[in-house]
């Protein structure tokens, strides 16, 4: 799917790439027009047949932005908007990260000033409210770690960089124990990221995906 605002038009359009046709369709879609923008949208997560990214929109009457979840469902190709708590929503966009958490939408809040690390989750069933679950000060020798993603067994992935050496160590972080464990896995120039996947059989002659 792609998305770009349209030149002298407050709308968006919308393309939606078949695998069984292979070809793009265009459509305006139903995304809010006081989007100002979609952010860091490689960072995307799926979850149940929608996928969700970060949306930015300017509060009425007043330049202030917030941040919010737009939402598109893949099965009938329509957007909708997840509101967050104004603990994240008015937060600098920077300290927040999406992912998911035990099959649940889940953000995670980084504050700069104290490296502390707060994570949140989407209410289960048809619950748009989100609760926090952890606010976690991380170790010293961790203050420059960065959260990349969960495990299925629930642990934060992170990417620790290494004082005085331009490299950087992937390791993960036990939200309950507080261990962390050294992964063994090692990168340059901030390149180590973590993507989830799950093993599926799409037959592509059956429906229109």
């Amino acid at each position: 799917m792609k998305m770009k605002g349209v030149t002298c038009s407050c709308r968006w359009q919308v393309e939606v790439f078949s695998l069984r046709s292979g070809v793009w369709r265009n459509s305006y879609g139903n995304l809010s027009n006081n989007l100002v923008n979609l952010e860091r949208p490689h960072s995307q997560v799926t979850i149940d047949g929608s996928i969700y990214w970060f949306g930015v929109e300017n509060t009425v009457g007043s330049d202030t932005e917030y941040c919010f979840l737009i939402s598109f469902d893949l099965t009938s190709e329509e957007f909708g908007e997840i509101y967050l708590p104004n603990e994240l929503a008015f937060r600098d966009k920077v300290e927040l990260h999406l992912f998911n958490y035990c099959d649940s939408l889940a953000v995670i809040r980084q504050r700069i000033l104290d490296d502390m690390i707060q994570v949140w989750r989407k209410g289960n069933g048809d619950s748009k409210s989100f609760i926090k679950l952890f606010t976690i000060k991380k170790p010293y020798r961790y203050m420059s770690s960065l959260p990349l993603g969960f495990r299925m067994t629930g642990e934060l992935m992170m990417r620790k960089a290494n004082n005085g050496e331009d490299s950087e160590t992937l390791i993960d972080y036990d939200l309950f124990s507080h261990h962390i464990n050294d992964l063994g896995i090692e990168s340059k120039c901030s390149s180590l990221l973590v993507c989830s996947y799950k093993e599926s059989l799409i037959l592509l002659d059956q429906s229109d995906i």
